[in-house]
Parts: C-alpha cells; sequence; structure tokens
C-alpha cells in the first residue's frame, strides 16, 4: 500500500501526530496515589469523563496521523523499486497499532459512563483501566524508538532525506528506547520532537523530484 501524497501534506501529518498526541497526554490527568474515596469522586466528575473522551480521540487521531506518514516515508526512501523503508513502516503501523490500544483503555470509562449510561465500575476497575493505558502506551513507545532507529538506517542508506534527519532520527530513537523503561511517558517529548524534526524534513523536499534527483539535491 502506498500513499498519494505530497511532502507538504506528510509534513503537516507529521506535525499534527505531535500535537494530537500531546493534546491527548495532556489533557487528562488521572490522579494515583489516592484513597479509594477519592478515586471514586474524581472518576465521577463529568468533566473528567470528558477530558477522558476527549484524550482517547486525541491519540487516535494522532496514531491515524503517524500512520500516513510514515508510509508516505516508506515510499519517499523506497523510491522506485527500492525496499529500505519497508521494515521502519512496518514497526511503525504496529506504533500507531498500540497507540489506537492505549487511546481505547484512556477513554473507557468515560466513554461507558457518560455516552452510553453505563454505571460507575468499582474502584479497581477505576484504578487498572487507566493503567492497562500507560502499559499500553510504554510498548508503543519502545515501538516507536525501534521505528526511528530504522528510519535512520533507511535515511543513511539511501541518503534520500538530509543526513542530518538520519541523526536525529538515531539520537531519538536510542533515546527512547533506554529512557522509556526508567521514565515512562515521560520520554514522550522525544517523539514530539522527532516529529517536528521530520516535518521540516520532509516540508523542503521537492514536490516533483525523482529519487535521483532527490539525492543529487540533498549532496549539493
Amino acid at each position: 500500500m502506498s500513499v498519494s501524497i505530497g511532502p507538504r501534506v506528510a509534513a503537516l501529518l507529521s506535525a499534527a501526530f505531535a500535537l494530537f498526541l500531546f493534546l491527548g497526554v495532556a489533557s487528562i490527568n488521572v490522579p494515583l496515589k489516592v484513597s479509594d474515596h477519592e478515586m471514586v469522586d474524581w472518576w465521577s466528575k463529568s468533566g473528567n469523563q470528558s477530558a477522558a473522551i476527549a484524550s482517547m480521540y486525541f491519540v487516535a487521531i494522532s496514531a491515524i496521523a503517524f500512520a500516513v506518514f510514515i508510509t508516505y516515508l516508506r515510499d519517499r526512501l523506497n523510491g522506485d523499486n527500492g525496499t529500505a523503508g519497508n521494515s521502519m513502516c512496518a514497526v511503525g503501523l504496529g506504533f500507531a497499532a498500540l497507540l489506537l490500544v492505549a487511546a481505547a483503555a484512556r477513554g473507557a470509562i468515560g466513554n461507558a459512563v457518560q455516552l452510553n449510561d453505563e454505571p460507575l465500575p468499582g474502584v479497581d476497575t477505576l484504578r487498572y483501566i487507566p493503567q492497562l493505558g500507560y502499559a499500553f502506551m510504554n510498548i508503543a513507545l519502545v515501538t516507536g524508538g525501534a521505528c526511528l532507529l530504522l528510519a535512520s538506517l533507511a535515511i543513511k542508506r539511501t541518503a534520500a532525506l538530509p543526513g542530518w534527519f538520519a541523526w536525529t532520527s538515531l539520537a531519538a530513537g536510542v533515546l527512547v528506547l533506554v529512557a522509556t523503561p526508567l521514565a515512562g511517558a515521560l520520554t514522550l517529548p522525544i517523539l514530539w520532537v522527532w516529529a517536528l524534526a521530520a516535518s521540516v524534513s520532509v516540508w523542503r523536499l521537492p514536490v516533483h523530484a525523482t529519487p535521483a534527483l532527490r539525492s543529487a539535491a540533498l549532496s549539493n
């Protein structure tokens, strides 16, 4: 499968991935290490339920934007008949799929209570459904880090994108892989910075150019 979009649209999708993932994470902060009564009280508020639903959709939109962008990036790296970007794209699509699962976990309680008129679940469920979302997010981050490393290798191999972006991808991938087991979602800013760097790199590509012309232009 390939995508028929230009570098400008792809650059905007990369930026949209960073923006919506930021909004998804920032829109809700489920309390930790609180009493059962405080946990039930927090989830009983309609504003927090709405925030959970919004977070779900923001993260889902970011996953879709990333999936389309990484497919475009694969096509650019592969050129006419290459395969350099295939592994990167496969892992990247896995990252997007894990984000979708994390999104569902983030919004499950709010969606059930506010949109489907279900009763508020027990306190243990209120505690562990968000934790399930955090666990999927951490797995997604590790997968995303691997995707960035593979992107770095593919860019170095094909020279279809600037060399500085290959090194940026390498550094970001290593940092995400090393830091996620220690810091969890605190490594998300690394992905946001990478996505913005990807946006700048792709935006500057010629809109209509063959892989050979792109490589020549980038080497000048």
